[in-house]
């Protein structure tokens, strides 16, 4: 009996946890999608799913759009140990959202979510893999992944949260 009532004040103290389930579900969706487009996607080929949008395999040992590309060995554990302490400083922001946040709790998730998606892949491969390609005519934005639109959808969320707080 004193294991539950300390069960429920750890999770009224770090209502945040109660995200934990959505980090889970996009971190898996992300990493399947990987997977999936690892096993049926060679590196370089174009798949037009649709026009204006193909599945294409491109490895980024960067972070966005490809920046701070580190091919040294050194290089890429600093980029994993910094991506690491952003994850921790995230998590910690979301245990302590409070429950009504619901914004805040579903940007956050998102972020961390997407982080850790691409944390998982520089880990096991030493490159995010991206596969999703927007063009139109012969204009391709920056090949991506599910991991990277979380991320920016939860940061666009963020940014929301930010500009134009509940009064």
């Amino acid at each position: 009996m004193h294991n539950i009532s300390e069960a429920k004040m750890t999770t009224i103290s770090k209502p945040g946890l109660k995200w934990l389930w959505l980090i889970f579900i996009l971190f898996i969706l992300d990493q399947a999608s990987k997977w999936w487009v690892l096993a049926h996607v060679k590196t370089g080929e174009f798949v037009q799913l649709i026009p204006s949008f193909n599945l294409t395999m491109a490895h980024n040992s960067g972070i966005a759009f490809s920046l701070f590309s580190q091919k040294s060995s050194w290089g890429q554990v600093a980029l994993i140990l910094f991506i690491i302490l952003i994850c921790s400083f995230i998590a910690g922001m979301l245990l302590n959202t409070k429950l009504q946040e619901k914004w805040n709790g579903i940007s956050l998730s998102l972020i961390l979510g997407g982080a850790l998606g691409n944390l998982c892949d520089r880990i096991w491969h030493g490159y995010v893999i991206d596969f999703i390609d927007f063009y139109v005519n012969n204009w391709h934005w920056y090949t991506f992944n599910l991991a990277d639109a979380f991320i920016t959808v939860g940061a666009i969320m963020m940014t929301k949260t930010i500009l134009f707080p509940k009064e």
